[in-house]
């Protein structure tokens, strides 16, 4: 239960990663260069026309953390840009020492083609703002390294260049590949937890239990569904006020569920294709551990995925292994968290949902800002790759930089409780996965439909959004409706365990929704 809390209290949310970010365009290179603009300095200029002037470098000091020479006269409409690279001093005394040079402009060469947001000390900078008239700073910009690169090799100048805020499409391709992901990862995962159920259903008499279980059931009761909306309260909170200094223990926390996770899903693989290597047993008597040699298998490389995700999760390719790691999160969390009848579902997702409309959207008004939006936009040390891992990330496939959209693991893993319930459900009541008669099939298929409204109110509205809003009415709403009409509905109280004691005996005429 502790691990849904985590993961539901940082990541209820389906966002686009947005930021301070530019285009920059030049006649001669094959393709745009993306860039970020300071937090302190001037803004873009709406003007689409190319600038026309020259790009300059300082002729000693390459970080631009002493003054400039005085600049030579241009001609009218020019303009002059600074080029030094980061380091040895502030961003803001880059720009000083440019600004009072009358340069027009600033770029900032990263060290390589990452870039991280620029900011200033807030005495500093009004003290510049009043020695300069209180003019704001002239716009300054980081460039990744791979353009000064071409500035240099192709002497460049600031002719044919253009500077454009960097706005990506709300509509991508790449909504579409989220829907499906995640409507799989919800089917698979009911699918995963359902085994002993679906063993009982076509074996009846067999006393075949499906795989071993690595962990013990961890069933939601009423006081654990009503308690969630102020746990999840409490974490989203901590990390709203403390995320900076917590932000490491998260990634921790992250990595050892992540590993569990893998390593149980690898060693039921394992069980499937070598089944007597579960035979070979073994007990470690100081931390009081019992594991097979499968275990022992499955644990070497979800170790090491995750040790490879942790040492490069700011590099570009490392939201391929972070999805890895969510996957096998996401699925052993449905196998081994489970809910026992449709009242508890209800309170569970009911108060969910008002949670999560409360932080994306009510929050602004007690707090400076959406405690939902900071928390799932945070950036640690300002690198905008290093951001908290409960996510899966897929990149657009329509946007030329490819920037992540991101959908949190809460909204997968709640709904995906639901229905895996389901799915036990239709399998004890010798209905199986079936359109007609079952549940499961019904509120996957609501689910599928929520994640698209989900897309759809966030195209309209151009902002990022609560995606448990649609997917609690599709899914548990669904699934209500359809007890109602089926006659199912007087029962709803009835306790899984029950029915699983009495699926022997009972025909599926005689069962009843839980």
């Amino acid at each position: 239960m502790t691990t849904i809390i985590v993961i539901s209290c940082v990541s209820l949310l389906f966002h686009i990663c947005e930021s301070n970010r530019a285009t920059i365009e030049h006649a001669n290179a094959p393709t745009p260069f993306l860039a970020v603009v300071s937090e302190y300095s001037q803004s873009i200029a709406t003007s689409e026309q190319p600038l026309t002037g020259n790009i300059v470098f300082h002729p000693s000091d390459s970080k631009g953390c002493t003054a400039w020479p005085s600049s030579q006269n241009k001609q009218p409409g020019a303009v002059t840009i600074g080029m030094v690279d980061r380091g040895q001093c502030t961003f803001l005394e880059k720009t000083k020492h440019a600004q009072l040079s009358n340069l027009d402009m600033l770029f900032i060469a990263s060290d390589d083609d990452s870039l991280t947001p620029m900011g200033a000390d807030e005495a500093e900078l009004q003290a510049l703002i009043a020695s300069q008239n209180n003019q704001q700073p002239l716009l300054t910009i980081m460039v990744p390294q791979s353009f000064k690169t071409f500035v240099e090799e192709n002497e460049a100048n600031a002719s044919n260049l253009s500077i454009k805020t960097y706005k990506p499409m709300i509509y991508d391709s790449g909504m579409l590949v989220m829907i499906g992901v995640a409507t799989v990862l919800v089917g698979i995962g009911a699918y995963y937890s359902s085994d002993t159920e679906r063993a009982k259903m076509y074996s009846l008499n067999s006393d075949r239990s499906g795989f071993r279980r690595r962990a013990p059931i961890q069933v939601i009761d009423h006081q654990m569904a009503w308690s969630f909306i102020l746990v999840a309260s409490v974490g989203l909170l901590t990390l709203y006020f403390f995320v900076s200094k917590i932000f490491m223990i998260v990634v921790f926390v992250f990595c050892v569920g992540a590993t569990n996770g893998l390593s149980t899903i690898f060693a039921h693989a394992i069980d499937h294709f070598i089944p007597h290597l579960q035979l070979t047993e073994y007990f470690i008597p100081s931390i009081d551990l019992e594991c097979t040699l499968s275990d022992i298998i499955g644990f070497i490389p979800a170790l090491m995925i995750s040790v490879v995700w942790f040492i490069t999760r700011q590099e570009e390719y490392a939201w391929i292994l972070q999805n890895v790691m969510c996957v096998g999160l996401l699925l052993v969390l449905q196998r081994t968290i489970r809910l026992t009848n449709i009242r508890i579902a209800s309170i569970l997702l009911g108060t969910a949902f008002f949670y999560d409309i409360f932080w994306v959207f009510l929050s602004p008004l007690f707090f400076q800002s959406s405690v939902m939006v900071s928390v799932a936009t945070y950036h640690h040390a300002g690198n905008t790759r290093d951001t908290l891992p409960v996510v899966l990330k897929i990149p657009r496939i329509d946007d030329i930089f490819h920037s992540p959209m991101i959908l949190g693991l809460g909204d997968i893993a709640l709904p995906g409780l639901l229905v895996s319930y389901l799915l036990r459900y239709d399998y004890l009541s010798k209905v199986g996965i079936s359109v007609n008669n079952g549940y499961f099939v019904p509120s996957l298929i609501g689910y599928a439909i929520g994640m698209l409204l989900t897309d759809i109110n966030l195209i309209l509205m151009q902002h990022g959004q609560p995606a448990l809003l649609f997917l609690v009415p599709c899914t548990l709403g669904t699934t209500l409706v359809l007890a109602y009409r089926r006659g199912h509905e007087a029962v709803c109280g009835t306790e899984m365990l029950a029915l699983q004691k009495r699926a022997k005996t009972l025909s599926a005429a005689e069962l009843q929704l839980i």
